[in-house]
């Protein structure tokens, strides 16, 4: 995905290069995962030692929330990974299951006309 389709912001501190790149690779994970054309806003906000994260993504079919609050920012990187991931997951299973349902039903159907 393209880099445009993300923004991250660090209120209150400013992580390392390498903090930076880590993140940046696993939205770019997340991504390939979520619905085509979505955006990511992703905002880390410090608060006396506290660090806050929230990712909110955009896409046609809807918009997706996680939010969460820890000490270390590679910890809550992982927290909010999982968070959207399981959302993106639970997105996908009913929508798999019905194409999956369509896709059986007309392979039958194809079956049965081409029988008789």
């Amino acid at each position: 995905m393209i880099l445009e389709d993300q923004i991250i912001k660090f209120i209150g501190f400013t992580p390392s290069a390498f903090m930076r790149s880590s993140i940046q690779e696993k939205i770019t994970e997340i991504q390939k995962e979520a619905p085509c054309g979505c955006h990511f806003n992703i905002v880390f906000t410090k608060k006396d030692h506290l660090l806050k994260g929230v990712i909110t993504l955009h896409s046609s079919t809807g918009r997706f929330i996680a939010v969460a609050r820890g000490g270390r920012l590679d910890i809550l990187t992982i927290k909010l990974m999982s968070q959207i991931r399981k959302k993106i997951d639970k997105w996908k299973t009913p929508k798999f299951h019905k194409e999956r349902r369509r896709d059986i039903f007309l392979n039958n159907k194809n079956l049965t006309m081409e029988a008789v």
